[in-house]
């Protein structure tokens, strides 16, 4: 697996998602900057589908990945802007059997119990297997800090967390950083892209393309974020893509089009 530290490819010359040329084309960063992402696609998306991608982002960096990204401290834009715990609730049991919801805000770093979580498919891309769309998703939780379990039994008894979330967003949001990273490497005219809806938030079935990569890589890494590229049956493009590698998040798979010569792949896979 490569690690996602190279800061900047060739520009592209037109939008990697809708492929308008003509228009004011702006930067695009492969993983968001507030994952801490620093790899940057120059010339690579028109205002309207950066704006688009940029909200899916948003989703998903106030959501399931919120926590994780103040636990591994990731720099952010707008230093002053109130780090906010908005993607799970906290309920203890009083004495009397009832129940109460801890105001997470009155919580010091040290206090807080940390969670965050990810949706995780139950099988491989459907693009893959020639079988029906399985909308098997499972959503996985993580703690971050070690004694995360005694700063819950220190809220209260019987404490559990609660969170529900549309897995849709942080979906799309794989599909766009694998786009994103087989047209850094191969360029936009080497593969038929099949994901640029799931980018877009467009994709009504994106287990067709995105799902479990059972060759993915297990425990803990060295690097926060990591990918590989798959040429699978010498016909797709295939990314396996993990985010926060560092703290045991999965590898997923992502077919990301049709690649057009496989000897191309060879010669720079």
């Amino acid at each position: 697996m490569k690690d996602s530290t190279q800061h900047k490819f060739h520009p592209v010359g037109r939008c990697i998602y809708c492929g308008a040329t003509g228009v004011n084309l702006t930067n695009e960063h492969i993983i968001a900057e507030g994952l801490g992402g620093v790899a940057l696609l120059p010339k690579a998306t028109c205002d309207t589908c950066k704006d688009i991608t940029s909200k899916i982002e948003t989703v998903c960096l106030r959501g399931p990945l919120g926590n994780i990204r103040l636990g591994a401290e990731v720099k952010r834009k707008k230093k002053n802007k109130p780090r906010q715990l908005i993607n799970y609730k906290i309920f203890v049991q009083n004495p009397d059997g009832s129940e109460r919801e801890v105001d997470l805000s009155k919580l010091s770093k040290d206090e807080l119990p940390t969670y965050f979580y990810y949706p995780l498919p139950v099988n491989p891309p459907a693009i893959l297997t020639g079988l029906p769309v399985d909308e098997q998703i499972e959503m996985r939780s993580r703690h971050f800090h070690k004694d995360t379990q005694a700063r819950l039994l220190a809220l209260g008894h019987k404490g559990y967390i609660e969170a529900a979330y549309d897995e849709r967003p942080y979906l799309s949001m794989l599909g766009k950083i694998a786009l994103g990273f087989v047209v850094a490497q191969y360029g936009l005219d080497a593969f038929i892209p099949l994901v640029q809806d799931l980018a877009l938030g467009r994709e009504e079935e994106p287990l067709r393309y995105i799902g479990r990569c059972y060759e993915g890589e297990e425990g803990y890494s060295d690097a926060m974020h990591e990918y590989m590229f798959e040429l699978i049956d010498e016909h797709f493009i295939a990314v396996r893509l993990r985010l926060f590698g560092t703290y045991g998040l999965p590898t997923y798979k992502i077919v990301v089009g049709i690649f057009k010569n496989p000897d191309l792949f060879d010669d720079q896979g």
